[in-house]
């Protein structure tokens, strides 16, 4: 291209570039077509520290030809996607794109055109994870954060027999249907079943043959991050087809389940107590043909809220993230464009899937108990007590050594967990590294981010102005919705 054009660019996106950058705001993830699910989820699980650190700690290569390349080449581009987050502000972008991640699942562009179940896709991710952690020898941190445990107890009423059945579960799927509240599906979660007539127990014992009995579930152990499904979509049997519960459906911001554990875990010594704080809330708007997922993080430490609808991200209050989410008459229509760039599946907001977390995990991170959701005090990721984040002229350099594994509890800054040679890629990418060394000064620094823009003209591969999707190198308690009924 001749130089002129390019001089002339240059010079127009010099004067448009900001005097300063800002850590008061977090960044979004820019749609594909149909993956607002997928954003809404990567946020939710961004805004994890516990989850980032393990996603940091797996031992990934930047070499091409690496063992277990699948597994490594996912877990990289979660890597990097999640630091871009982290950092990608620093070199004033606003958004991130999510293409390496998908190119890595093997998806085509036809792919990420489909909208999929965000509880299914947080399915296929966990799953991947395992794999990948398998595949390096690593432990089950997955499991060790989402996995929780059922005991199906079941007892005969007029013989002495009873089985009992154990099951493991990542997310918890609820009713809505004829339910209320959170409580209420948790009471018909466990409601005693009466097997009977037709449907007697098969002792498959001999000598007691079927048997009427009655079957009771509780929770055997909870996780130190508890997601919970809604289950909003159901068959009609009428118009055979899927049809999307639009009904209010009210959760508290501060949830205690200790009434819903088996007698053996409430009895049991050491076990933390299963009280739990609203993370996040992955929200849909739309049928059961289409529609639009949004999430609504409140980052650990803090009181506030954060709406993110794909590359918009915005401050809110509580009861827009809570309240406005119970769905029926309390959710606002959805106007946006349902279903990403085609308009597909406006409709009214509501709750799909929820995050909480538990609240000793929250105190061991903070030093303290959670916020009180009516501390309404505006909080920016640099002041939220999560992570410290890099400033322009830092220039202290990842560890060195072996990486340890992320343990439950552990306080220190999730990035470090990355391997030197890895993070310091992802510097590099990000131009963080260029930056540290010529920010004696303001004004240097702002050439830094200059060049890194008229890079994005000039031609450089990979670069976008306020956007980051940087391919890698070649070879390298308003508690007053606490609904306690």
């Amino acid at each position: 291209m001749p130089s002129c054009p390019n001089a002339i660019a240059a010079t127009l996106l010099l004067s448009l570039l900001p005097s300063h950058t800002t850590s008061a705001a977090y960044l979004g993830l820019r749609n594909q077509g149909n993956t607002c699910y997928m954003n809404s989820l990567l946020q939710s699980l961004h805004h994890l520290p516990e989850f980032r650190r393990a996603i940091y700690s797996i031992p990934t290569s930047l070499q091409s030809n690496a063992s277990s390349a699948t597994e490594n080449l996912f877990a990289l581009a979660l890597q990097r996607l999640f630091f871009q987050l982290e950092c990608g502000e620093l070199v004033g972008a606003s958004e991130v794109g999510t293409e390496q991640l998908t190119r890595s699942f093997g998806w085509t562009r036809a792919d990420v055109m489909v909208q999929q179940d965000v509880q299914e896709f947080a399915r296929m991710l966990c799953d991947a994870l395992q794999q990948s952690m398998r595949a390096h020898g690593m432990r089950d941190a997955v499991a060790e954060l989402f996995e929780g445990r059922t005991s199906s107890v079941t007892r005969c009423t007029r013989v002495d027999f009873s089985s009992e059945k154990e099951e493991r579960f990542y997310d918890l799927s609820l009713p809505v249907q004829g339910c209320r509240s959170l409580h209420a599906a948790l009471r018909q979660f466990v409601h005693a079943e009466q097997l009977c007539g037709a449907n007697q127990y098969n002792t498959r014992d001999p000598r007691f043959g079927k048997q009427d009995a009655r079957r009771a579930t509780r929770f055997k152990s909870l996780p130190p991050v508890l997601q919970v499904h809604l289950k909003r979509f159901e068959y009609d049997v009428e118009s055979g087809s899927m049809r999307k519960l639009q009904q209010a459906f009210s959760f508290p911001t501060r949830l205690s389940l200790a009434r819903f554990m088996a007698e053996s875990a409430r009895n049991g010594a050491g076990a933390p107590p299963p009280e739990y704080e609203l993370h996040a809330v992955l929200s849909h708007g739309g049928d059961a043909g289409s529609g639009h997922y949004i999430a609504y993080v409140r980052p650990r430490g803090t009181a506030q809220w954060w709406e993110f609808d794909d590359t918009r991200v915005r401050q809110v209050e509580e009861h827009v993230a809570v309240k406005q989410q119970f769905g029926g008459r309390h959710s606002p229509v959805n106007t946006r464009n349902g279903g990403g760039l085609f308009g597909f599946g406006g409709g009214p907001m509501n709750a799909y899937m929820l995050v909480y977390v538990r609240r000793d995990l929250i105190v061991a991170r903070d030093g303290a108990g959670a916020p009180s959701s009516s501390a309404a005090t505006a909080a920016s990721p640099a002041a939220s007590g999560d992570v410290t984040e890099p400033r322009l002229g830092d220039v202290t350099e990842p560890r060195s050594g072996d990486v340890t594994e992320p343990r439950l509890g552990d306080v220190t800054e999730p990035r470090s967990a990355l391997a030197p040679e890895v993070r310091a890629a992802f510097e590099r990418e990000l131009g963080l590294r260029s930056r540290r060394r010529r920010a004696a000064t303001p004004a240097v620094a702002s050439a830094a981010s200059a060049r890194v823009a008229v890079g994005a003209v000039m031609g450089a591969p990979g670069v976008a102005i306020n956007s980051v999707d940087f391919e890698a190198p070649e070879g390298e308690a308003h508690a007053a919705e606490v609904d306690e009924e």
